[in-house]
């Protein structure tokens, strides 16, 4: 199965991987604070 990648995918993987980039720097700066939630 041949899967084609746009560049509005390509642009849309590089905005989550920034917004997941800023949300690990944010949770190490606020330590963990925040409860896990372990439900799967």
């Amino acid at each position: 199965m041949a899967v084609n990648v746009t560049q509005k995918d390509k642009e849309q993987v590089e905005y989550l991987r920034e917004l997941v980039h800023d949300i690990n720097e944010s949770l190490e700066r606020h330590g963990s604070d925040i409860p896990e939630n372990k439900k799967d």
